[in-house]
């Protein structure tokens, strides 16, 4: 839909804003909100200060939400003892001044305070405060991108206090947010049904991988009990043995320091890390390289097209063990530590079919494969061991070939979907900044009422 614009506009006295609309005012924060600051961080050791009334605010809970819970609440000893703690009303605007979240915002849903990076703008005086939100959320990364300091950025709290933000009457500026709230709610919730189109079709792909790999093609082969409880029954003519039983050779990548960043090159040797190795899928983005007479000094890591390269570390995303088939344009190549490199023996394993396999029950089975309390580790003997379903080479050829037609049609499908949801955000974003400079009008626009 195409919006109309205001019928005079008048040169802003801030030269990127451009032109706003002749009605419209430029007022600094501090002087548009009756009280700004932060808070400060009671000593976590002392129970005195913690669970009591009062919502505790850190940049964690930012999450361009409404706030209504927190993980800590204090007392009115925490208040009593810290003058830095201070007790903001509900519809006050939050937002980081620094960190991992620098930027991040939330408005109050109820009375709270706040920890040091917090900068809070409460009893507006000029300013609807979700008007205020909108337009912090617009003006964000230019924010970060000005922010100073060392270490990390750092959004100041005076800096914060001197921005000049272009503001319509309080009641127009009302109006402006209760039709964001509308259109960037009906946004979301597009946005929200089509992730979830995403991982229905991720959960339908894993759900032919399973039947493949388990039960094969044909719905009507016999079947008997692998004795593997992973694999439960499986075509009768199938094999169920070792991974070590159809391997002419393996191996790992460097013990420990052997591989340092010094020994890193433009060219040479590729070296492949555990973020290459994908779900039955090589991932090339990342590419990193070492002198090929260093890699001599090296011993055995090699690798070569076609071989199966699995993930001996894991984490919450990516699965320990899990595998994929080398490319065949991979070019001369070595596996770094915690990768493991696989060769079958001629006619007995199919690499592409091993990595659906393998992923699968890296899936399936998760942490329960793996040592390890932070991150799930295997090591290449623990690998080797794993006990797996062998069909005839040739079927196993003609599985692998019907999984990536199928795993190729899902990825188009998904990249189709998530082009939608960018497309989608950066509406959403235009939209906004459209609405809170100005450049859109939106006062004829009927908002439906919340219910």
């Amino acid at each position: 839909m195409k919006y109309p614009t205001y019928s005079d506009y008048v040169k802003a006295k801030s030269d990127w804003i451009g032109y706003i609309p002749t009605h419209w005012e430029e007022w600094k924060a501090r002087h548009g909100f009756g009280q700004i600051g932060s808070g400060t961080t009671p000593k976590s050791d002392n129970g005195l200060y913690y669970g009591g009334d009062t919502l505790w605010v850190t940049t964690a809970e930012l999450r361009e939400s409404i706030i209504f819970e927190t993980a800590n609440h204090v007392t009115q000893e925490a208040f009593d003892e810290h003058s830095a703690l201070k007790k903001y009303p509900p519809g006050a605007v939050v937002i980081a001044m620094y960190g991992a979240t620098i930027g991040r915002l939330g408005i109050l849903g109820k009375e709270a305070t706040v920890n040091q990076a917090c900068c809070v703008f409460a009893l507006p005086e000029k300013f609807e405060p979700r008007f205020f939100y909108y337009w912090l959320w617009m003006r964000r990364p230019v924010l970060i991108s000005l922010s100073s300091g060392g270490g990390q950025p750092n959004l100041n709290q005076e800096e914060l206090k001197r921005l000049r933000v272009p503001i319509p009457p309080k009641s127009e500026q009302q109006h402006i947010a209760a039709f964001l709230d509308w259109k960037t709610g009906q946004i979301d919730a597009l946005i929200a049904k089509k992730r979830e189109l995403i991982e229905k079709l991720k959960e339908k792909r894993l759900a032919v991988i399973t039947q493949a790999v388990t039960r094969g093609l044909n719905p009507d082969a016999p079947l008997r009990d692998s004795g593997v409880p992973w694999l439960g029954e499986v075509p009768e003519h199938w094999e169920v043995k070792k991974l070590s039983r159809v391997t002419a050779s393996r191996c790992d990548g460097p013990f420990g320091s052997g591989l340092k960043s010094e020994h890193y090159s433009d060219e040479g040797v590729r070296v492949i890390r555990l973020q290459n190795i994908a779900f039955a899928e090589f991932d090339d983005r990342d590419k990193a390289y070492i002198d090929p007479e260093y890699y001599s000094e090296l011993g055995d890591h090699d690798v070569y097209p076609g071989d199966l390269l699995v993930a001996g570390l894991g984490d919450k995303n990516n699965p320990v063990g899990r595998a994929c088939r080398a490319p065949d344009n991979l070019g001369p190549a070595m596996v770094k530590a915690d990768c493991f490199r696989y060769r079958f023996e001629e006619d007995k394993a199919d690499s592409q079919f091993m990595a659906y396999q393998m992923s699968i029950t890296a899936t399936v089975l998760s942490g329960a494969l793996a040592a390890g309390v932070t991150r799930p580790r295997m090591n290449l003997s623990l690998t080797s061991d794993r006990v797996l379903a062998f069909p005839p080479i040739d079927e196993q050829i003609e599985i692998a070939k019907r999984l990536d037609d199928e795993s190729e049609r899902s990825r188009q499908m998904i990249a189709k979907i998530e082009s939608a949801i960018t497309h989608l955000t950066e509406y959403r974003t235009a939209l906004i900044t459209a609405a809170v400079t100005g450049k859109i009008d939106v006062r004829n626009i009927s908002v439906p009422t919340k219910a």
